[in-house]
C-alpha cells in the first residue's frame, strides 16, 4: 500500500475547473456590465444575466460535481515486490507470505489486493554500440526514453540501463504488460548507423500485485489487525487438527505390542482412518470453532532460569546478528526459517532443540525482553 500522487493530482485538476469555471462567471458578470452601459433596454440585461446564471447553475452541478465524486479514492497501481529480497528482511518462506497476501485478496469485508502471476520486475539494458547507440534507441522507444530520466546511474556504464519496469508503468500510466512487450521487442530493433545489436533481460524475480495507494491510517491498521486475526485463527485450526488426530491415535493403540500384535480391529481401524481423512480433508474445522488454543503450564522455576541464561548467553554470542525473540525461539525448539536454516544451525549443538518442551510464545517474549535490555545497556 504504497502512497501514490494520483488522488492529489486529481484534486489539483478539480480545483483547476473549478477555477475555470469562476472565470467564466466573471467573464459573463463583465459583459453583463457592459451591456448594462450600452443603450440596450433593461429587460434584455435582465434576460441575459438569467442565462448567464443558468449556465453557470448547469456546469456546477453537472460538470464539476460530477468530477469530485469520482476521484475520491485511488483506483490502484501495480505494485512488485523482490521475493528475495523480501524473504530475507521479514524471515518468513516465500509460500507463507503468498498465502497471507491471498488472505488480504480474499478479505470478507474488502479485497485489499489483487494478485497477479509472479514476474521479473526489473529489466536490463546494453547496447553494445555504447552511448550514442542507446541514446539513438531511446528516440526510437518511449519507454526507454522515460527510463532514462527517472532511473539513469551515473556510477554504472553509459551504455547500461537497469530499472524496475512495473513501477515505471504505474508511474507513467501504463499497461505493464504492453510495456514488457515493447521492451522485449528492443533486441531486434534496428538502429540506423550500428550494426551491433541490444541485450534485453528480465531479472528479480517478485511478487505482483494490484494494490491502493491512499489507504487512510485507520484503513492501514484495519488490514493489520485482519491479518494477525486471520493468522492466529489458522493458528488454532492447525493446532486443533492436531490435537483431534493425537487422541484419535491415543484411542485406537494399545498399551503393548502384543495386544496389538494378533488381530486387527476392524472398528478402532475405521475410526483412525476417519480421523485421518477428516485431517488432510479440513472436515473438522466446522466442529468446535469456538476452541482456542490454551498454552501449557509453565514448568518450574528452577528450568525456567535455566532457559533465560541459555537466552542471555545466545544474545552475547551471536549479537551481530539481526535477532529478533521469535529467532531466538525458532532456534531453541529447532524450527528452521530461511534465514537460519537447519543445515547451518542445526550444527550448533548448545542452542538447537534444546528447549523443546518450553512454551513457544513464553520464549518468544523472554527472548523479546532481553533482546532489549542489551540494547538499551549498550546506550
Amino acid at each position: 500500500f504504497r502512497p501514490c500522487a494520483c488522488t492529489t493530482l486529481a484534486k489539483i485538476q478539480k480545483d483547476k475547473e473549478c477555477s475555470d469555471v469562476t472565470a467564466d462567471d466573471k467573464k459573463e458578470d463583465n459583459d453583463i456590465s457592459s451591456s448594462k452601459e450600452s443603450e440596450s433596454s433593461k429587460q434584455e440585461e435582465l434576460e441575459k444575466e438569467e442565462e448567464g446564471d443558468d449556465e453557470f447553475d448547469d456546469i456546477d452541478l453537472e460538470a464539476v460535481d460530477k468530477a469530485v465524486k469520482t476521484i475520491d479514492r485511488c483506483p490502484g497501481h501495480s505494485v512488485t515486490f523482490p521475493i528475495d529480497q523480501l524473504v530475507g528482511e521479514v524471515d518468513v518462506p516465500e509460500e507463507n507470505i503468498a498465502t497471507m497476501m491471498t488472505y488480504l485478496e480474499l478479505a470478507p469485508s474488502r479485497s485489499w489486493i489483487k494478485l497477479k502471476q509472479p514476474v521479473n520486475a526489473t529489466c536490463y539494458i546494453q547496447c553494445y554500440g555504447g552511448t550514442s547507440h542507446l541514446t539513438q534507441l531511446a528516440k526510437q522507444a518511449t519507454t526507454v526514453l522515460a527510463a532514462m530520466k527517472f532511473y539513469a546511474d551515473s556510477s554504472k556504464p553509459s551504455n547500461e540501463l537497469e530499472f524496475p519496469y512495473i513501477e515505471l508503468a504505474a508511474k507513467m500510466g501504463w499497461d505493464p504488460y504492453i510495456v514488457r512487450r515493447e521492451l522485449r521487442d528492443l533486441d531486434k530493433r534496428v538502429v540506423p548507423g550500428f550494426k551491433l545489436g541490444t541485450l534485453v533481460e528480465f531479472k528479480d524475480l517478485s511478487f505482483h500485485v494490484h494494490a491502493p495507494g491512499d489507504l487512510t491510517d485507520d484503513e492501514t491498521d484495519e488490514v493489520t489487525d485482519y491479518l494477525y486475526k486471520r493468522v492466529l485463527a489458522q493458528k488454532n485450526a492447525e493446532v486443533r487438527r492436531l490435537r483431534d488426530l493425537h487422541h484419535a491415535i491415543l484411542e485406537v493403540s494399545s498399551s503393548t505390542h502384543y495386544d496389538a500384535a494378533h488381530e486387527v480391529d476392524e472398528e478402532k481401524d475405521l475410526a483412525l482412518k476417519k480421523k485421518i481423512q477428516e485431517y488432510f480433508t479440513e472436515a473438522a474445522e466446522a466442529e468446535d470453532d469456538d476452541w482456542q488454543f490454551t498454552a501449557p503450564e509453565l514448568p518450574p522455576a528452577a528450568i525456567l532460569s535455566v532457559v533465560l541464561r541459555d537466552i542471555r548467553a545466545f544474545i552475547q554470542k551471536h549479537h551481530e546478528l539481526p535477532l529478533r525473540g521469535r529467532v531466538i525461539a525458532r532456534i531453541f525448539q529447532g524450527i528452521a526459517s530461511p534465514n537460519y536454516p537447519a543445515t547451518t544451525w542445526g550444527r550448533i549443538k548448545q542452542f538447537w532443540r534444546k528447549h523443546i518442551d518450553i512454551d513457544f510464545d513464553w520464549m518468544v517474549r523472554c527472548a523479546t525482553e532481553e533482546i532489549a535490555k542489551m540494547r538499551i545497556s549498550s546506550f
